[in-house]
């Protein structure tokens, strides 16, 4: 197993990646690190903000301006690719569920996405985090007001809003 180093270790986001060069590509397409002013790409038509002037122009050209091929005429849609057209057809109006064929090497429960923590860089999805957590006991998000600690980040901000800022509104 590789060692854990600080220097790929983002503190912002509570993430662990197998070597630097993952940290610095999260560093740099994570919108929580962008600075303020790069966010402020806004729509000329509807005002969406994006970070990056291609997701700005891709909205613009699939939303306003309709100049894709790749068109559900059931739901009136625009897609970027055919990829994300067919993603589209299967989920929403196929009503397929994506195939959970990736197993949880502790309880064997199924899941949509890939596994392999190391290899990710615990980039994987959340749900999975959040379920293997479930098996370790681990509780990564502490209380800032009472010795209480949660496995998840929303169960934590939960606590919050009813525990400590409740108490708080009223006083």
């Amino acid at each position: 197993m590789k060692e854990v180093s600080e220097d790929s270790y983002c503190v912002e986001c509570d993430l662990q990646f197998d070597n630097v060069s993952k940290y610095k590509r999260h560093l740099n397409n994570s919108v929580k690190h962008k600075p303020k002013k790069i966010l402020s790409i806004p729509c000329p038509v509807c005002q969406k903000i994006f970070c990056k002037k291609v997701t700005m122009r891709n909205h613009y050209n699939l939303v306003h301006l309709q100049t894709s091929k790749h068109y559900c005429d059931s739901c009136d849609r625009y897609f970027l690719n055919g990829w994300r057209y067919r993603q589209h057809k299967a989920s929403v109006h196929d009503k397929i569920a994506p195939v959970k064929n990736k197993f949880c090497d502790i309880c064997g429960r199924a899941f949509a996405h890939r596994l392999n923590l190391v290899h990710l860089g615990f980039q994987q999805n959340r749900t999975l985090m959040n379920h293997i957590r479930t098996h370790t006991g681990e509780k990564p998000y502490a209380c800032a007001h009472c010795p209480a600690r949660f496995a998840q980040r929303t169960a934590m901000l939960t606590h919050l809003k009813a525990i400590h800022y409740k108490k708080n509104a009223f006083q």
